[in-house]
């Protein structure tokens, strides 16, 4: 079999049971992921997901690809394995929805994953609007204005002219909204109030704010 080609199996349903039965056809770096990222994914979206219509496509390291499909995979659900801690999964749960790109922190590799998924490698231009509202995204985690630990839980909305992407990591109660205006790409927060506590939090966290700890905020 050609090594860009994928294993495939054909399932009744992405269900714990039935994925839990392919266990041992996987390397045990997959079989991590699986148990501890997709399947847990799985089923806190299983409301959006047609368990018994959907696929997953994994995609690992030396371009080692895995497929599990069931009914007509209707609801695709992909999987980058570029780094087995924190894998980013893909999902578009509707036509008429926007895709999503999910993770466990959104930090700069996994914009930059982004950018090489929806855009391709530098220099081409390939979705270049896209690429520049990414690339704000990635400025946002570089200035240092949010306490880091946003980002755990945060929700970024990128509005380009042709898609709209969804960037979750967590619950995503920290959302932030990117889109150009004129032209000029644009980063705003979409809840101030917990911007604020965020904030808050990280002066509090210094090392000269140490008398101030025991603040309840």
């Amino acid at each position: 079999m050609n090594a860009c080609e994928p294993k495939m199996w054909t399932i009744p349903s992405l269900t714990e049971g039935h994925l839990h039965e392919l266990m041992e056809k996987f390397p045990d770096f997959v079989k991590e992921v699986m148990k501890k990222h997709i399947m847990p994914f799985i089923s806190s979206e299983k409301r959006r997901i047609e368990l018994d219509n959907a696929s997953i496509s994994m995609l690992g390291p030396n371009n080692q690809r895995w497929k599990i499909i069931s009914g007509h995979g209707k609801y695709p659900i992909n999987v980058e394995l570029t780094d087995i801690n924190d894998p980013v999964i893909t999902i578009k749960t509707d036509e008429n929805k926007p895709e999503e790109m999910h993770c466990g922190d959104i930090t700069i590799a996994f914009l930059e994953t982004c950018i090489l998924q929806k855009c391709g490698n530098e220099g081409t231009s390939k979705n270049e609007s896209m690429r520049q509202l990414l690339q704000v995204a990635i400025d946002l985690l570089y200035t240092g204005d949010y306490d880091p630990r946003i980002f755990k839980n945060a929700k970024i909305y990128i509005y380009d002219s042709m898609e709209t992407l969804i960037l979750v990591s967590g619950d995503g109660r920290n959302s932030f909204v990117i889109n150009s205006e004129n032209g000029n790409p644009k980063l705003r927060p979409t809840n101030n109030i917990e911007e604020f506590k965020t904030r808050l939090s990280f002066l509090l966290n210094r090392p000269n704010h140490k008398a101030l700890k025991g603040i309840d905020h």
